[in-house]
C-alpha cells in the first residue's frame, strides 16, 4: 500500500494505452445484437444462397448507417440548442441578476432594525456568490479551448475503436474461438465446463438487462421529445 499511488498510475496507463481496444469490444458487444437481428430477420435469405460473408457485411454495413444516422440527428438537435442556451444566458445573466439583487435589498428595507443587519450581511455573501458564478461564466469559453487537444486525443479513440469494433463484429466467432482455446489451455475440462457455464449466464443475463436499459432509454426519450415539443418547452432537445 505504500505504493498504491504509482500502482494505479501504471494500471491507468496501461488503460490508456489499452483504452481503443476496450473501446472496440464494448462497442461491438454493445451492435452485436443488431448485427444478429440484421442476420436472422433481413437477410436470412442469404442463407439459401450461402453467401454467409455478404450477409454479415451487410448486417454490419446496416447496422451502422443506422446508428451512424442516429447520431448526426442527435447533434444536430443537441448542438443548436446549446448554442442558443449558452447565447441566451450570456444575454439575460445580467438582467437576472439585478432583478435578484432588488428583490433582496427590497426584502432587507421591510425587516425589522434587528434583523436587518443580518438580511443585509446575507445579502452581501449572496451578491458576491452571484458575482462570482457570473464571472465562472465568463471564463468558460477560454477553458474549453484549453481543452481542445484532450477532446482531439478522446476523439481518435473512439474513431479507432470503431474501426475495431467492426474488426470485431465480422470475426466474433473465430475471437471467441480463440478465446475458448486459451481458456481451455489453462483450465481442465471440468474448470472449463464451469468457466463456459458462468460466462454464458452471464452474457444472457447482462445482455438482457443491457438490451432492455436501450429500449427503455429509446422509449422514454422518443415521448419526451415529442412530448416537450408540442409543449414548447424551451431547449427541449436538451432535456
Amino acid at each position: 500500500f505504500l505504493h498504491f499511488g504509482s500502482f494505479v498510475g501504471f494500471l491507468w496507463g496501461i488503460i490508456s494505452i489499452l483504452s481503443p481496444i476496450l473501446i472496440g469490444a464494448m462497442l461491438a458487444y454493445v451492435f452485436s445484437p443488431l448485427v444478429s437481428f440484421f442476420e436472422k430477420r433481413v437477410y436470412h435469405a442469404l442463407d439459401s444462397k450461402k453467401k454467409y460473408r455478404l450477409k454479415r457485411v451487410l448486417s454490419v454495413v446496416s447496422t451502422f448507417a443506422i446508428i451512424i444516422t442516429f447520431l448526426v440527428l442527435l447533434v444536430l438537435r443537441l448542438i443548436p440548442s446549446a448554442l442558443r442556451g449558452y447565447a441566451d444566458l450570456m444575454e439575460m445573466s445580467n438582467f437576472y441578476l439585478d432583478i435578484l439583487k432588488e428583490w433582496l435589498f427590497g426584502l432587507s428595507l421591510g425587516k425589522e432594525h434587528i434583523l436587518s443587519g443580518y438580511v443585509e450581511t446575507l445579502i452581501g455573501y449572496v451578491i458576491g456568490l452571484l458575482d462570482s458564478i457570473y464571472a465562472v461564466f465568463g471564463k468558460i469559453t477560454p477553458d474549453i479551448a484549453s481543452l481542445a487537444g484532450t477532446l482531439v486525443s478522446i476523439l481518435g479513440d473512439v474513431i479507432l475503436g470503431i474501426i475495431l469494433s467492426i474488426y470485431f463484429l465480422f470475426s466474433k466467432e473465430q475471437i471467441l474461438a480463440q478465446f475458448k482455446k486459451m481458456a481451455r489451455a489453462f483450465l481442465s475440462r471440468r474448470k472449463f465446463g464451469a468457466f463456459c457455464c458462468s460466462v454464458r449466464v452471464t452474457n444472457d443475463k447482462f445482455g438482457g438487462f443491457l438490451k432492455g436499459q436501450l429500449a427503455d432509454a429509446l422509449i422514454i426519450g422518443t415521448l419526451s421529445y415529442i412530448c416537450l415539443s408540442i409543449i414548447g418547452v424551451p431547449y427541449y432537445p436538451l432535456v
